[in-house]
C-alpha cells in the first residue's frame, strides 16, 4: 500500500463530491517568483483532466465541470537554471487553488510522505478519503514548522491551497503572501524543498489522516 493510501484510508470518512455545473479550479503557481509556462495537471477520484499552462503571472485555469473531487494537482516546470521542477496541491472544491511550496508541504503533511509520491500514487479510493479537515489539520502543520524555522508567519494564510494572491512576475511585486514564500527559501538556506518535506513529517505537529480514528 501507498504513502498516501496508508495515511488517507486509516481517516473516516471521505470528501469525494461531482461538480455538475460548470466549474473551474483557478489558481497561481509560484516559488516566490511567478512559475510561467508551467504545466499543470490534475489526478481526481474521476480520472486525469487535461493540462493547463500557466501565464506569466502563474495563474491557470482547468475546467472540472463533472469531475469528481478531490484531486491532487502538479506542475512541472523549468527553473533558472533549466533543471525541470514539480510542486503539488490538494483540492476538496472547485474554486482557487494554488501550487506553491507551501501546497507541497501541505500535501506531504497530510500523506505523511512527499507531493510526488502522492501525487504519483493517488486513487480514486485515496481521494475518496481525502476530508477538508484533514487538509486543514495540515496546514496548520505547516505554518508550525515555518515558526521552527523562523519564518515570520504574520500573512500566512489560513488556507494556503484557496488563499488568492499576486506572486512577483515581471514589475509587479509579490504581496504579503508571496513574501512567505521568498521568507521559506531564505530561512530554508541550503536546505531543498525535499528536506523540508522530510522535516515536517518527523515533526509531531498534527496534518496526518493517519491521526484521525473512525
Amino acid at each position: 500500500m501507498t504513502a498516501l493510501s496508508a495515511t488517507l484510508l486509516a481517516a473516516c470518512g471521505g470528501g469525494d463530491g461531482t461538480v455538475a455545473a460548470t466549474a473551474t479550479v483557478s489558481g497561481v503557481a509560484a516559488t516566490g517568483a511567478a512559475i510561467a509556462s508551467g504545466i499543470v495537471t490534475l489526478k481526481c477520484v474521476s480520472g486525469t483532466t487535461s493540462a493547463a499552462t500557466t501565464g506569466t503571472d502563474g495563474s491557470f485555469t482547468i475546467d472540472v465541470t463533472n469531475v469528481t473531487l478531490p484531486c491532487v494537482a502538479r506542475v512541472e516546470y523549468k527553473d533558472a537554471g533549466g533543471t525541470m521542477r514539480q510542486l503539488h496541491s490538494v483540492i476538496t472544491a472547485a474554486g482557487t487553488a494554488n501550487i506553491t511550496p507551501l501546497t507541497e508541504l501541505l500535501v506531504s503533511k497530510l500523506s505523511n510522505g512527499t507531493g510526488a509520491s502522492a501525487f504519483d500514487t493517488f486513487t480514486a479510493a485515496t481521494g475518496r478519503a481525502i476530508t477538508a479537515a484533514q487538509v486543514k489539520s495540515a496546514a496548520d502543520a505547516v505554518k508550525a514548522y515555518l515558526v521552527t524555522l523562523g519564518v515570520d508567519v504574520a500573512n500566512f494564510p489560513a488556507d494556503p491551497v484557496g488563499a488568492k494572491f499576486v506572486a512577483k512576475n515581471g514589475s509587479t511585486d509579490g504581496d504579503a503572501v508571496d513574501k512567505v514564500l521568498d521568507a521559506l527559501k531564505i530561512k530554508l538556506g541550503s536546505k531543498s524543498l525535499a528536506d523540508a518535506e522530510t522535516d515536517i513529517n518527523k515533526s509531531s505537529t498534527g496534518g496526518s489522516g493517519s491521526t484521525s480514528t473512525g
